[in-house]
Parts: C-alpha cells; structure tokens; sequence
C-alpha cells in the first residue's frame, strides 16, 4: 500500500471551489448544504482513524439523511478542508484514496459538535454578558445531548430556535462565495486583496482579523498595516477577495479597545481638525427622574464601550466616562437618551448634539 501525507493530495479533490458551491441552506431532497456536510465529514474522520473513501463518506451521509448526494460535492467538501488550513492525510489502496486526519493534527471540540454547533456557541458568547460564567461550550453539548435524548438529532438543524429582530435590516443580497471567502480568510490569517465598493478597480492589501454582525448587516473588519488601523467593510459590498500568494501567516489579533477608540459603535470619529486622533475622553451624567428609577438600571447593567468607567453620584445620578470616537453613533445615542443623559464633556461633543438637535428641530 503506497502512502503519501499530502494536504495538496486532498486540496485537489474535485474541480470546484469552495467559494462557489451554491449549497447554502437545505435542498429540497432533504440532503445538508455544505457547511454541515463539512462540519459531518470531519467528525466522521475523526471516529475513523484509519480513514474513509469517498464512497464511505457517501453511504455515511446517506444513512443519516436519507438523500442522494454527488461525488463531487464530496469532493469539494474535501477540498474545502484542506483550504481552511485542515491537513488530510491521503492513503491509497489500490486505486481508491482515503482520507483521514492525521493523529498530530487531531481537530479541536469534535468530540461533541453537531450540526451548527460551532456557530450556536461564537453566537452566544458574543450575545452573552462579558461577565457571565456561562459555561457555553457545556450549554451547547447540554441542547444536543437533550434533543439527542428526543431521538430528534434533525431539531438541532432545523428547527428555527432563535430569532434575531432589528428595525431597518438591510436586505442587499450576501455573496455566499464572498462570505466564505471572509471566513476562510480571518481564519487564514494571511493577506488578502479586496475590491470593494465603489472603487471597483482599486485593489486593497488588507489582513481581515474578525466579521461582526451589526444592526443586521455582516461586516468584515480588517487592519492596515501601513495606516497601523483597523477598517470596516460591508460584506455584501465586496466584489472580490482574494489571498495573497506570498503572504505569511500573521499573529496579529484584534485589538477590540484600539479599534474601538475612534468609535462608539463600528463607524468612526467626526473629524475634528483640533484632535486629529480622534480619540476623546467621554464624560456623560445619566439623569433618573423620580417615577423613572428604574432608568439608571439601564445603564448601569449594560456595556456600552470596552473602555467604559461607570461612577454613582447619588441615588439619581450615574456618571460614565469612556475614551472613544465622536461618531455620529455617539450623537444619536445621545440624543435617543434625551433628556436623561446631559454631556458634560467634550464640547465637541456638545456642538455637535446641538447641531443635530437644531437640525431635526428645523425639521419638525
């Protein structure tokens, strides 16, 4: 039996990209899309050390679900694998190449992942308190086990068991190709070459570090090198993003307090001739009234800034203090708060809450 460890062996099974498999969501056959067939494939070869064929693969997916599915989905699915950074190991006997992961490449949490997992648990601990002790990897194994336990392993998947709700969700069209490109490329992290926006033609060299869901729109945030700053792009604006040959693996992680320094939300600072930083020291006093008590509960319990000082008065009084941007987020927080939230610094602040309050005054 010939052997040979190759990662490039299993990057190029198949003739299509990940990026361009359209299976996103499930077929009407009842067979996964990809990322589960990804996320199942790779559990599979986890429980089989000495690997499997494609054939295998198959008749392991079609036992589960019932439904036909291509050889050559496999066979992206393998190369879409490799090309997010994991080494399968190819065997040959005879003719027929086997797939496995190799022993000192064991991959991480597959020992109780289910379909979607992995995604459920970064949903909730970004949705979570920053000072829960919520053990949310156990939570996650605990919903599965419970479902499990039903004989209903298809809930998990397919049951619409949380909901997101936002005024003004943008309802532009996401790339699937794009998107995947995105997170296969903060998980790379190795440069990348970004067409976006109205600047078609203008190629960006950028390393993407993390993609965040704001007010129901996915962005991609990435760091310039060269500017030393972080920048924001909208995924469904890019129109292209491609690796950069020759780059290197980077260390660079995101840094949420620097690039939240210009910023109070995700967009940055007014700018200011008189602080080309724009970075500002904050100080804002939160009013309660007397039939509103509980007002100071909001505040006091919610995380505004990474940054954020929280300091009592007295009994109607909350002082927070950040060092953050004046964005025009800034402003309209300031403003939704009205009149329980009084600046008290910096008057560029100020000047600018006036100007905005002037403005819808005029109007009314």
């Amino acid at each position: 039996m010939a052997r040979k460890k190759s990662t490039k062996s299993a990057q190029r099974s198949g003739k299509q990209s990940a990026s361009t498999d359209r299976a996103v969501g499930t077929k009407d056959n009842g067979a996964p899309n990809q990322g589960v067939r990804v996320v199942m494939i790779l559990k599979m070869l986890h429980d089989a050390p000495k690997g499997l064929s494609v054939n295998e693969i198959m008749a392991k997916l079609f036992s589960k679900h019932s439904a036909e599915i291509d050889r050559r989905q496999i066979n992206r699915d393998l190369k879409f694998i490799g090309e997010a950074g994991i080494g399968l190991e190819v065997e040959r006997i005879g003719k027929t190449p086997v797939y496995k992961i190799p022993a000192n490449e064991r991959v991480l949490s597959l020992k109780s992942i289910q379909e979607g997992a992995q995604l459920v648990t970064q949903l909730l601990k970004d949705i979570l308190p920053q000072s829960s002790k919520i053990d949310v990897d156990g939570m996650v194994d605990q919903i599965a086990n419970i479902v499990r336990n039903e004989g209903d392993i298809q809930t998990l998947g397919s049951a619409k068991l949380m909901h997101s709700v936002h005024a003004g969700t943008w309802q532009r069209e996401v790339n699937a190709g794009i998107l995947s490109e995105s997170f296969a490329a903060v998980a790379k992290k190795k440069l990348v070459f970004i067409r976006y926006g109205s600047s078609v033609g203008k190629q960006q060299h950028v390393l993407p570090c993390t993609i965040v869901m704001y007010l129901g729109r996915l962005y991609l945030i990435v760091f310039e090198a060269k500017k030393n700053d972080y920048f924001v792009f909208a995924i469904d604006r890019i129109h292209e993003i491609r690796p950069d040959p020759k780059s290197r693996v980077h260390q660079h992680e995101f840094d949420e307090k620097k690039f939240m320094k210009t910023r109070f939300g995700i967009w940055s600072t007014i700018k200011n001739d008189e602080n080309p930083s724009g970075t500002y020291k904050v100080v804002v006093d939160v009013l309660a009234e007397d039939d509103k008590p509980h007002l100071l509960n909001e505040f006091v319990d919610r995380v505004w800034h990474p940054t954020q000082q929280k300091k009592v008065i007295n009994d109607k009084t909350v002082r927070l203090t950040f060092t953050c941007g004046v964005s025009p987020e800034l402003v309209s927080w300031v403003l939704r708060w009205a009149p329980h939230v009084r600046v008290v610094e910096p008057e560029f602040l100020k000047d600018k809450v006036r100007e905005r309050a002037k403005a819808l005054m005029e109007m009314l």
